[in-house]
């Protein structure tokens, strides 16, 4: 049920999707669960010579277990609600290479060559080098690979920023840590900010702050090819 949730956060998110979302949610979230749980039931019924339409079970444990279910779905969906009513800061001083220290959790152990992602139904170990950047959206972190596909990891950017090569990532903004190799170009915008090209392409314009200018441009000139031995 976790899975399904993040993959309609994500897909179909509450604040710009609301119809779609209500109707996904009930389908994928409560009937879907809860559809699977009776046919598991009838099987185990109906491996001991047992029909379960002729048992109480559709009575009274089936509408129990749905709303159980409901109430699940409905935790999830004030835990959006309360993620989402917090005001998330403006670019602050600490973004990039100079990171403010966060309250996170810096116990999940973190590998630097590869990350676990979690997709609908697996999990997959993907190489670090295959991955064009990191983003958070929704409350929810993902990385995207060079070929365009978007994986769910459970860690936060801050943890998943130690344990990346400085030289090879970059903070780009709050929301993105961005690979060296996925950068198409860059150009300066208004009020001091960068606009930064990618490959594959980001959803929406990817600027660093007139805070995070400076060190970006550093960090591109010392991390360049020619620069390389």
């Amino acid at each position: 049920m976790y899975r399904v949730t993040v993959y309609l956060d994500r897909v179909y998110p509450w604040t710009t999707k609301l119809p779609q979302r209500i109707s996904m949610q009930i389908f994928l979230g409560i009937i879907l669960p809860t559809v699977v749980t009776f046919l598991l039931a009838a099987g185990y019924f109906a491996a001991y010579g047992v029909n379960i339409l002729t048992t109480n079970y559709h009575r009274y444990a089936l509408p129990f277990i749905s709303l159980l279910i409901t109430i699940f779905n409905g935790y999830y969906l004030v835990y959006y609600l309360f993620k989402h009513s917090k005001v998330t800061p403006v670019d602050a001083i600490g973004y990039g290479n100079v990171v403010a220290q966060e309250s996170v959790d810096t116990t999940l152990p973190l590998q630097k060559d590869t990350f676990i992602a979690h997709t609908f139904s697996s999990s997959v170990p993907i190489l670090t080098s295959e991955i064009a950047y990191f983003y958070r959206y929704n409350g929810h972190v993902f990385l995207r690979k060079f070929e365009g596909e978007d994986f769910v990891i459970s860690q936060s950017l801050e943890q998943i920023e130690k344990a990346l090569d400085q030289h090879t990532f970059f903070r780009v903004a709050r929301y993105m840590i961005v690979n060296r190799a996925a950068i198409v170009s860059y150009a300066p915008l208004a009020y001091g900010k960068i606009g930064v090209t990618l490959r594959p392409p980001y959803k929406e314009q990817v600027s660093a702050s007139k805070i995070l200018a400076h060190n970006f441009r550093r960090w591109i000139a010392e991390n360049s090819p020619s620069q390389e031995v």
